[in-house]
């Protein structure tokens, strides 16, 4: 009698490639508490006036869409980000030692106009089997910080192609050290002052198009930037307590914010730590209703803007951890 799949016995694998579309190993793994989609392979229908019935069907273009969501670690998902940011065949992220240390490592991961080749997605579903997604690319991320939470990072994937892998030959996993950024690490500042919140969202969408088509073929090219202008978003709760958040929409007013998270020590003084940096947001929304008796909740949501001032990007990503180098 056959076995299920388990998602408690499932695994998402990647390793960075060198020409896009060609799979190799996967060498990093992802704890993970979602991973969805895969393979889509759309039919066109063959009508004819014969008859009121679509006469057959023949392929469409082949294409892989997911998405990973996992608790963000202080180290581990640099890979990913790595391809989220783009590259221009510089480092990025660019990494520092950090003043006084040995072991620990700053890394800088900033937008970028080039993509990377790619990545090869390993979706294992041990004890039945697995899939290699070939030619992947990061086309956005969710940072989502609750109360009582841990920090997650939600991934949207897209491939070239998928392949099944029969269960022996599922690749090992190879995890990072467990160093889950947890709800009381977590700061927000504004303009580089602590403030209040209950739940905020960073999204992240650089504009990847990846529905590049040619005659002749059943796969799509390679995905680019530049199907919309990149978006950063920041959607934020808090109770109602002033007018400050609300008078950045009135006043027309920029500001900044860094979402700072800072861990057990590396070494010496030197911890664990991630900045989320957007040095100029407005805001698009505000509402502060009172919906119900208790205190009033105020949701916001940012945009964010390029930083003219500072010739500097919408958002940068700073992590100061073990990490000596990025594949």
């Amino acid at each position: 009698m056959p076995s299920p799949a388990f998602g408690w016995n499932s695994f998402l694998s990647v390793g960075k490639e060198s020409t896009w579309g060609t799979a190799v190993a996967r060498t990093e793994s992802f704890e993970h508490v979602g991973v969805k989609g895969g393979a889509l392979n759309p039919y066109i229908e063959k009508e004819s006036f014969r008859t009121l019935s679509a006469r057959n069907h023949y392929r469409g273009l082949n294409k892989v869409l997911g998405t990973l969501m996992g608790p963000l670690n202080y180290q581990g998902f640099e890979t990913l980000f790595q391809d989220l940011f783009g590259s221009t065949g510089a480092a990025n992220p660019a990494i520092t030692t950090p003043g006084g240390g040995t072991l620990s490592r700053q890394l800088v991961f900033t937008f970028q106009d080039a993509v990377n080749p790619g990545l090869s997605f390993e979706y294992g579903l041990k004890g039945v089997q697995g899939y290699i997604w070939a030619g992947g690319k990061i086309t956005d991320v969710v940072i989502d910080a609750k109360l009582d939470k841990i920090m997650l990072a939600t991934f949207g994937i897209c491939a070239k192609a998928e392949t099944k892998l029969a269960s022996g030959s599922l690749s090992a996993e190879v995890y990072p050290a467990e160093l889950p950024i947890t709800w009381d690490q977590i700061v927000l500042k504004l303009n580089g002052t602590a403030v209040d919140f209950t739940d905020l969202q960073i999204k992240i969408d650089k504009g990847l198009d990846h529905d590049r088509r040619a005659m002749g073929s059943l796969f799509g090219k390679e995905p680019q930037p530049g199907k919309k202008k990149r978006e950063v978003t920041v959607n934020l709760t808090s109770d109602f307590e002033d007018s400050s958040w609300h008078d950045l929409l009135t006043g027309d007013t920029t500001a900044k914010l860094n979402l700072v998270a800072t861990g057990a020590l590396i070494e010496g003084a030197i911890p664990y730590s991630m900045n989320w940096e957007i040095p100029v947001v407005f805001v698009a929304t505000s509402a502060h209703d009172a919906d119900k008796i208790g205190i009033i909740p105020q949701k916001l949501i940012f945009r964010a803007v390029y930083d003219v001032a500072n010739s500097a990007e919408m958002v940068k990503c700073t992590i100061v951890n073990k990490r000596t180098a990025v594949p």
